[in-house]
């Protein structure tokens, strides 16, 4: 994804953008921009404007939406009378991402078998980091997200450099 400074930020672009399509269907910032530049003698004035005013404000390659982003989590622990004695599992984890990208709210939502793994699910969760989602070019908070947490003898020693979910 392209580096922008703060979705906040693009909302004069976003309105110029769509001035531009209000009074010209079709006609967009971008599509501005690279009429501009193939018309460079005639037109160099506003094209070094607007492309002054996207860069500005943060907005050249910047998308409005997008859903929240898995950036880092801690390593998932396996317990040990579990490993032990040989059992693998799963935990279905239901949580909350906040607008600031930490995990909030993490339940239980299905484990196989009962109760095994739940409290080494729960606590790798809690660690999870993510990119909040943006919509509308604010950074919101995701209310429910569902992950499965897959707990296997024969990928035991991967746990402790885990990075997705």
């Amino acid at each position: 994804m392209p580096y922008f400074l703060h979705p906040a930020s693009c909302q004069s672009a976003r309105r110029l953008n769509a001035r531009l399509v209000g009074v010209y269907p079709g006609l967009t910032l971008s599509r501005v921009l690279r009429a501009t530049r193939r018309n460079l003698p005639g037109r160099i004035g506003a094209g070094v404007f607007l492309l002054g005013l996207a860069l500005f404000s943060g907005c050249a390659a910047t998308p409005q939406d997008r859903g929240p982003e898995f950036v880092r989590g801690e390593g998932l622990v396996y317990p040990e009378d579990a490993k032990a004695r040989g059992i693998e599992g799963y935990v279905v984890v239901e949580y909350g991402i906040s607008e600031s990208g930490e995990v909030v709210s993490p339940r239980v939502v299905a484990s196989d078998p009962a109760g095994i793994f739940d409290a080494a699910a729960l606590q790798a969760v809690a660690g999870w980091h993510y990119r909040p989602q943006v919509k509308d070019g604010a950074f919101v908070e995701t209310p429910r997200v569902r992950s499965r947490v897959n707990f296997k003898l024969s990928g035991a020693a991967p746990y402790a450099n885990f990075q997705k979910p």
